[in-house]
């Protein structure tokens, strides 16, 4: 039996995310977040909620129901570095109504490295890397459909 929830705002989050093909999350270690250190931006945190009813995240006080609709994942390579492009969308509506009971919670702190209009994201569960990917709060892309060439080598050579 799945829950209606009260939706009363509505959000499109619609950003492409790039991920290393070959990089294992293990490989990103307390060293690799040392040379990273010099290009951080800023750190947020997130709690996320997985139940039966959907994904539900907490935000600044604030809770969401997260829809995701599915893209199909675009294979590249970029001077022999194997790519993923997601561009996938999430949407997230604001809830005002009880959570479910039965679901298992995720808090996340999500730092941001690079520059204003490109970020190398990387996500923990405590101390643990749970995620990390490219992602452009700009226009990610030049002009030929690549991520910006010296950016995606910058951060590759620290992995």
């Amino acid at each position: 039996m799945t829950t209606s929830y009260k939706k009363i705002n509505y959000t499109k989050i619609n950003y492409t995310k790039i991920y290393y093909k070959n990089i294992n999350l293990n490989s990103i270690t307390p060293k690799v977040i040392e040379k990273l250190d010099k290009y951080f931006l800023y750190s947020k945190m997130e709690t996320r909620l997985f139940s039966q009813d959907g994904i539900f995240v907490i935000k600044n006080g604030k809770i969401f129901k997260q829809s995701i609709i599915d893209k199909p994942i675009i294979p590249f390579l970029l001077n022999d570095i194997e790519m993923l492009i997601d561009e996938s969308i999430i949407e997230e509506n604001i809830i005002l109504s009880q959570l479910p009971v039965d679901c298992f919670q995720e808090d996340i702190t999500i730092k941001y490295y690079g520059t204003n209009d490109m970020q190398l994201v990387v996500e923990f569960n405590q101390d643990m890397v749970t995620n990390f990917y490219l992602s452009g709060c700009c226009d990610p892309f030049s002009s030929y459909g690549t991520p910006k060439t010296s950016f995606v080598l910058k951060f590759h050579s620290f992995l």
